[in-house]
């Protein structure tokens, strides 16, 4: 009965003392974790490096496409601009979108609409 601290009868519990022999086991579970931490933290380590050096390659390569490219994909699209805007072929194509709409006058029977009156009798 030498083990037993405590009942506390409302929670239906029962305190009992600790063995030695459970603090070597977190001990021993500690000295693994540690190790296993020693072990992994020069691999994941050389991962990230590995991955971070490949993000480097990427983005640098890619500046070098874009800084390669651009000036000949600016010359592409501004011949396609110019043009799409010497083209007349149909209003919606060309310069026709920078032109003024024209608007006429609409009366039917004698009745106008124009800015700030009323289309009803």
């Amino acid at each position: 009965m030498g083990e037993v601290l405590a009942v506390v009868p409302a929670r239906k519990m029962l305190l009992a003392r600790r063995h030695q022999h459970a603090k070597l086991l977190v001990q021993h579970a500690a000295h693994q974790v540690e190790h296993g931490v020693e072990v992994a933290t020069p691999i994941v380590a050389d991962i990230v490096m590995r991955a971070a050096s490949a993000v480097w390659r990427f983005a640098r390569w890619t500046a070098a496409e874009l800084r390669r490219e651009m000036p000949r994909l600016a010359r592409v699209v501004a011949a396609e601009i110019h043009e799409r805007n010497l083209q007349r072929a149909a209003p919606n194509t060309g310069r026709s979108h920078r032109v003024a709409n024209e608007y006429r006058a609409a009366s039917t029977n004698s009745r106008s609409v124009e800015a700030g009156t009323s289309a009803r009798p």
